[in-house]
C-alpha cells in the first residue's frame, strides 16, 4: 500500500510539469493572430519607409521615421515574445501587402502624402482592434507584448488622423 502512494506520488510529480507546459501551449487561433499582427508590423515598417523618401510635407516625413523605429522595436520584441512562446513569424509581407507597397511607393508629392496617412489611419485602426483583442484574450507572452505595445500605437493612430486632419486628406 505504501509502495502504490509512493509510486501515484512519484508520477504526480514527474507529470506535472509536463501537464504545465502543455497548459502554456499557444492555440492555432492565437498563433495565427498573431502571425498576421507580425505581418502588418512589418508593413508599417516598410511603408514608413516609403514615406521617409516619397513625402514631400515634413511632417509626414517625420511621421514615417517615427513608424519606422516604432514598429521596428515593436516587431523586434514580438519576435522575441514569439521565439519564447514556440510560434514562427513570417520574414517577409505577403503578397497583398507586397502589392500595397509596390503601388504606395509608385505615387509621389502631395497625392503620396495623402494616400499614406489615409493607409495609416486604416492601419492603426485595424492595429488597434487587433491588439486590444490579444491584451483581453491572449496569453502568455503575447497578451504581455499586446498591453506594452497597445498605448504606443493608439498614440500612433492619433497621430495619424491629426495629420490627416491637416491634409485634409
Amino acid at each position: 500500500m505504501k509502495m502504490e502512494v509512493i509510486c501515484s506520488m512519484l508520477a504526480a510529480t514527474l507529470l506535472l510539469p509536463a501537464l504545465a507546459v502543455e497548459s502554456n501551449k499557444v492555440s492555432k487561433a492565437e498563433s495565427e493572430h498573431i502571425v498576421a499582427i507580425a505581418k502588418d508590423g512589418m508593413l508599417e515598417v516598410r511603408l514608413g519607409e516609403v514615406a521617409s523618401k516619397n513625402a514631400t510635407n515634413p511632417a509626414v516625413k517625420d511621421f514615417g521615421t517615427h513608424m519606422t523605429t516604432d514598429h521596428g522595436k515593436a516587431n523586434d520584441t514580438l519576435k522575441a515574445a514569439a521565439q519564447k512562446e514556440g510560434v514562427t513569424l513570417p520574414s517577409d509581407l505577403d503578397n497583398g501587402q507586397k502589392n500595397k507597397e509596390k503601388s504606395l511607393s509608385s505615387v509621389k508629392g502631395a497625392e503620396f502624402d495623402k494616400k499614406y496617412v489615409n493607409e495609416m489611419v486604416a492601419g492603426h485602426h485595424k492595429a488597434v482592434d487587433a491588439l486590444t483583442k490579444e491584451a483581453k484574450t491572449g496569453t502568455g507572452e503575447f497578451k504581455k507584448w499586446a498591453e506594452e505595445t497597445l498605448p504606443t500605437v493608439k498614440n500612433h493612430l492619433k497621430m495619424a488622423e491629426d495629420l490627416k486632419s491637416k491634409l485634409k486628406a
